[in-house]
């Protein structure tokens, strides 16, 4: 496994669990606050995973991953809860 698809099992488990908590959270400012700092708690992650990568690859590879994992964790969460 090469450090892009590293990239993206990280960033698809963030996703993941910041779903899960944005779930419990009050406002959508909140859960959006947290997705914001879910992706950039991944950006220095991504040097050190990938660091023969551009910089293309770092700050966007597996952003769309996380977003897509974090919005389907979310809804049904907060369908199951609600």
């Amino acid at each position: 496994m090469d450090g892009e698809d590293k990239l993206l099992l990280v960033r698809g488990i963030v996703g993941l669990v910041v779903g899960a908590i944005s779930a419990f959270l009050p406002t959508l400012y909140y859960a959006l606050l947290l997705l914001a700092i879910g992706y950039i708690s991944t950006i220095p992650l991504a040097g050190y995973i990938a660091p023969e990568g551009k910089r293309r690859t770092r700050y966007l590879k597996g952003t769309l991953t996380l977003v897509v994992a974090w919005l389907l964790i979310l809804v049904v969460l907060y369908n199951l809860v609600a």
